[in-house]
């Protein structure tokens, strides 16, 4: 469903923004900390020792998994990206709109996800399309992730019985995040919330729009599918989590498969849950603590490096990519002539900007 309104105010892009600067690489420096303390609080020798030792054979696997979940991811992007995209306005191309996808990623960086919405950036000012359409998808993209996580749980939940509050909780917020966005009354509620208070009245018009496109991406068929797609996704990096493992000599046991599509899914969803940057810290320690527990022989300084590997290959390896891609995109809109209007004053696609 789509709107005559104008597009909603949308945040400025990284490059021109200090705050958005600062927050990811104070994110970034708070990583490189958290990491030194897992470390050092897991018995400094030990940890080294292990990724001294760790199979270059099955890091280079668990490499290739934790790219081929960030392709899944965006492919998913791409095709509820195709479906807010409206004529005139034309679908970017698979390499600009990767990167894009890329840069959302390394944003996670920033607190509680919300660096993601410069995904929005990036598509009005490339395509003119408003962000009140294409914000949703960052939200779908959260709710059916979350729901991916906890259906990857499910099975250890039942053997170990733990983590229920974690999981229950994630799957929680998600339910009601997705009912709020497919309920119709809430989009006039939301409106007449915004418009009495004076520094969201400017929100208010966009509220239509932004719950269309909602309604578009979020359907009966959708939501199993994206769900579905976004299981596979977290399945891929539980995978490369193994792999670490049998690196750092874990037998390659059915058990020890089950046990990382357990222990993964779980660290994820507590990391989510306290909002820390990328989930850092928290899924860090969730991973040693799950490690050094339940996988028979696994001291906890081998679990702080299996840790501290596999969010490399997942998390920093896409966050890498991601600053990469954020670079050509700067490149890219200081190229455009004329470049992007500011977003207040944003009313319509223009039409004749370059294509990309």
């Amino acid at each position: 469903m789509a709107s005559s309104a104008p597009a909603a105010p949308i945040p400025p892009p990284p490059s021109s923004s200090s705050r958005l600067r600062r927050h990811l690489a104070l994110s970034i420096a708070l990583a490189v900390i958290v990491s030194v303390a897992v470390a050092v609080s897991s018995n400094l020798g030990e940890v080294t020792r292990a990724l001294a030792d760790l199979s270059w054979r099955w890091l280079a696997l668990a490499i290739t998994l934790g790219l081929a979940a960030h392709s899944v991811r965006f492919v998913r992007w791409h095709w509820l990206l195709a479906r807010v995209t409206r004529p005139p306005e034309e679908l970017l191309s698979l390499p600009r709109s990767g990167q894009i996808h890329a840069a959302g990623v390394a944003m996670q960086m920033v607190p509680g996800w919300f660096g993601e919405w410069v995904k929005s950036y990036y598509v009005h000012a490339l395509r003119g399309a408003p962000a009140s359409r294409t914000a949703p998808i960052i939200l779908v993209e959260r709710i059916t992730d979350t729901l991916g996580l906890a259906l990857l749980a499910t099975a250890g939940l039942l053997v170990y019985r733990t983590a229920f509050l974690v999981v229950g909780a994630s799957v929680a917020i998600s339910v009601a995040m997705l009912l709020v966005l497919v309920y119709r009354p809430a989009a006039q509620l939301a409106e007449r919330a915004l418009s009495r208070v004076p520094l969201l009245m400017r929100f208010a018009p966009h509220v239509e729009d932004f719950y269309g496109a909602a309604s578009d991406l979020l359907t009966f068929r959708s939501v199993p599918v994206l769900t579905a797609v976004a299981y596979v996704s977290w399945l891929f990096e539980a995978l490369a989590y193994w792999c670490i493992l049998r690196g750092l000599g874990v037998e390659g046991t059915w058990t020890t498969v089950y046990l990382a599509a357990f222990i993964w899914p779980v660290a994820t969803l507590a990391g989510g849950l306290l909002l820390t940057p990328g989930g850092v810290g928290v899924a860090e320690g969730g991973l040693t603590a799950l490690a050094s527990t339940l996988v028979e022989g696994f001291s906890r300084g081998p679990a702080a490096a299996a840790a501290l590997a596999s969010r490399a290959v997942t998390l920093w390896l896409g966050t890498a990519i991601g600053l990469a891609a954020m670079l050509l995109l700067s490149r890219r809109l200081r190229d455009l002539d004329p470049p992007p209007a500011e977003p207040d004053a944003v009313t319509a696609p223009a039409p004749d900007r370059a294509r990309t």
